[in-house]
Protein backbone atom coordinates (compact mmCIF):
# COMPACT_ATOMS: atom_id res chain seq x y z
CA UNK A 1 0.00 0.00 0.00
CA UNK A 2 2.87 2.39 0.79
CA UNK A 3 4.33 1.67 -2.65
CA UNK A 4 1.04 2.58 -4.33
CA UNK A 5 0.87 5.83 -2.36
CA UNK A 6 4.45 6.69 -3.32
CA UNK A 7 3.76 5.85 -6.96
CA UNK A 8 0.69 8.10 -6.98
CA UNK A 9 2.66 10.92 -5.36
CA UNK A 10 5.49 10.62 -7.91
CA UNK A 11 2.98 10.60 -10.74
CA UNK A 12 1.21 13.66 -9.32
CA UNK A 13 4.49 15.53 -8.76
CA UNK A 14 5.54 15.06 -12.35
CA UNK A 15 2.06 15.82 -13.73
CA UNK A 16 2.61 19.56 -14.31
CA UNK A 17 6.28 20.05 -15.27
CA UNK A 18 5.32 22.12 -18.32
CA UNK A 19 3.03 24.62 -16.63
CA UNK A 20 0.16 25.09 -14.25
CA UNK A 21 -3.13 23.42 -15.23
CA UNK A 22 -6.28 25.42 -15.96
CA UNK A 23 -7.73 24.10 -12.69
CA UNK A 24 -5.30 26.41 -10.84
CA UNK A 25 -6.54 29.53 -12.64
CA UNK A 26 -9.15 30.78 -10.18
CA UNK A 27 -7.29 30.60 -6.88
CA UNK A 28 -3.71 30.43 -8.23
CA UNK A 29 -2.98 27.49 -5.96
CA UNK A 30 -0.93 24.50 -7.18
CA UNK A 31 -2.75 21.17 -7.08
CA UNK A 32 -0.07 19.64 -4.85
CA UNK A 33 -2.22 18.11 -2.09
CA UNK A 34 -0.46 20.18 0.61
CA UNK A 35 -1.17 23.62 2.04
CA UNK A 36 0.79 26.68 0.89
CA UNK A 37 3.45 28.29 3.03
CA UNK A 38 2.36 30.90 5.55
CA UNK A 39 5.85 32.37 5.92
CA UNK A 40 6.68 35.65 4.13
CA UNK A 41 7.03 35.48 0.35
CA UNK A 42 10.79 34.99 -0.22
CA UNK A 43 10.97 36.14 -3.86
CA UNK A 44 10.92 39.54 -5.51
CA UNK A 45 8.44 40.65 -8.15
CA UNK A 46 9.40 43.80 -10.02
CA UNK A 47 6.90 45.46 -12.35
CA UNK A 48 8.16 48.22 -14.65
CA UNK A 49 6.31 50.22 -17.29
CA UNK A 50 7.48 49.65 -20.86
CA UNK A 51 5.45 51.91 -23.16
CA UNK A 52 1.84 50.68 -22.98
CA UNK A 53 2.96 47.36 -21.48
CA UNK A 54 4.54 46.21 -18.23
CA UNK A 55 7.61 44.04 -17.75
CA UNK A 56 7.14 41.61 -14.85
CA UNK A 57 10.26 40.00 -13.39
CA UNK A 58 10.11 37.25 -10.77
CA UNK A 59 13.45 36.62 -9.04
CA UNK A 60 14.84 34.37 -6.35
CA UNK A 61 17.20 35.90 -3.82
CA UNK A 62 20.54 34.56 -2.60
CA UNK A 63 21.00 30.86 -3.35
CA UNK A 64 17.25 30.25 -3.61
CA UNK A 65 15.57 29.05 -6.82
CA UNK A 66 12.05 28.22 -7.96
CA UNK A 67 10.72 25.52 -10.25
CA UNK A 68 7.23 26.73 -11.07
CA UNK A 69 5.10 29.85 -11.11
CA UNK A 70 1.70 31.16 -12.13
CA UNK A 71 0.85 34.83 -12.55
CA UNK A 72 -2.20 36.87 -13.51
CA UNK A 73 -3.21 40.51 -13.62
CA UNK A 74 -6.42 41.13 -11.69
CA UNK A 75 -8.46 44.16 -10.67
CA UNK A 76 -9.25 44.44 -6.97
CA UNK A 77 -10.83 41.30 -5.57
CA UNK A 78 -12.08 40.11 -8.97
CA UNK A 79 -10.60 36.69 -9.78
CA UNK A 80 -10.94 37.17 -13.54
CA UNK A 81 -7.56 37.67 -15.24
CA UNK A 82 -7.28 40.69 -17.52
CA UNK A 83 -4.91 41.57 -20.33
CA UNK A 84 -2.48 39.23 -22.02
CA UNK A 85 1.02 37.97 -21.23
CA UNK A 86 3.67 37.97 -23.95
CA UNK A 87 7.42 37.62 -24.40
CA UNK A 88 7.67 33.96 -23.43
CA UNK A 89 10.87 31.94 -23.76
CA UNK A 90 11.94 28.36 -23.04
CA UNK A 91 11.20 28.86 -19.32
CA UNK A 92 7.76 30.51 -19.55
CA UNK A 93 4.55 30.06 -21.49
CA UNK A 94 1.04 31.41 -21.67
CA UNK A 95 -1.98 29.80 -20.04
CA UNK A 96 -5.57 30.33 -21.10
CA UNK A 97 -7.85 30.93 -18.12
CA UNK A 98 -11.58 31.73 -18.18
CA UNK A 99 -11.59 31.83 -21.97
CA UNK A 100 -8.90 34.50 -22.42
CA UNK A 101 -5.85 33.67 -24.53
CA UNK A 102 -2.53 33.82 -22.62
CA UNK A 103 -4.13 35.87 -19.83
CA UNK A 104 -1.89 34.02 -17.37
CA UNK A 105 1.81 33.16 -17.44
CA UNK A 106 3.32 29.95 -16.10
CA UNK A 107 6.50 27.86 -16.17
CA UNK A 108 7.34 25.93 -19.34
CA UNK A 109 9.51 23.34 -17.56
CA UNK A 110 10.40 22.20 -14.05
CA UNK A 111 14.06 23.24 -14.25
CA UNK A 112 15.30 25.37 -11.34
CA UNK A 113 15.13 29.07 -12.14
CA UNK A 114 16.72 32.17 -10.61
CA UNK A 115 14.65 34.69 -12.58
CA UNK A 116 12.06 34.97 -15.34
CA UNK A 117 10.62 37.99 -17.14
CA UNK A 118 7.42 38.29 -19.15
CA UNK A 119 5.49 41.21 -20.57
CA UNK A 120 1.95 42.01 -19.51
CA UNK A 121 -0.15 43.83 -22.11
CA UNK A 122 -3.34 45.35 -20.65
CA UNK A 123 -4.91 45.25 -24.14
CA UNK A 124 -6.42 48.69 -23.65
CA UNK A 125 -7.98 47.83 -20.29
CA UNK A 126 -8.06 50.44 -17.55
CA UNK A 127 -5.16 49.64 -15.20
CA UNK A 128 -6.61 51.36 -12.12
CA UNK A 129 -6.54 49.03 -9.11
CA UNK A 130 -4.78 46.28 -11.12
CA UNK A 131 -2.14 44.10 -9.49
CA UNK A 132 -0.07 41.19 -10.74
CA UNK A 133 -0.70 38.16 -8.51
CA UNK A 134 2.08 35.58 -8.40
CA UNK A 135 2.24 32.05 -7.01
CA UNK A 136 5.65 30.36 -6.82
CA UNK A 137 6.67 26.73 -6.34
CA UNK A 138 10.10 26.10 -4.83
CA UNK A 139 9.54 22.36 -4.36
CA UNK A 140 6.46 20.18 -4.62
CA UNK A 141 5.54 20.73 -0.98
CA UNK A 142 6.94 24.27 -0.66
CA UNK A 143 5.02 27.03 -2.42
CA UNK A 144 3.51 30.48 -1.85
CA UNK A 145 0.29 31.72 -3.41
CA UNK A 146 -1.20 35.00 -4.65
CA UNK A 147 1.60 37.44 -3.82
CA UNK A 148 0.34 40.86 -5.02
CA UNK A 149 2.65 43.19 -6.94
CA UNK A 150 1.42 46.69 -7.77
CA UNK A 151 1.77 48.38 -11.13
CA UNK A 152 4.05 51.44 -11.12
Amino acid sequence: MKFLGLLLLITYVSAFPSGAPEEACEDLTPLHLVSPQTSPFPYTVEVTKDGDNYKVTLSATGDDVFRGFLMQARRGTDRTPIGKFEGFNNESTGLTCNGGTDNSATHANAVSKKSISVTWNPNGANTDNVQIFVSVVRLFDTFWVRFPASLP
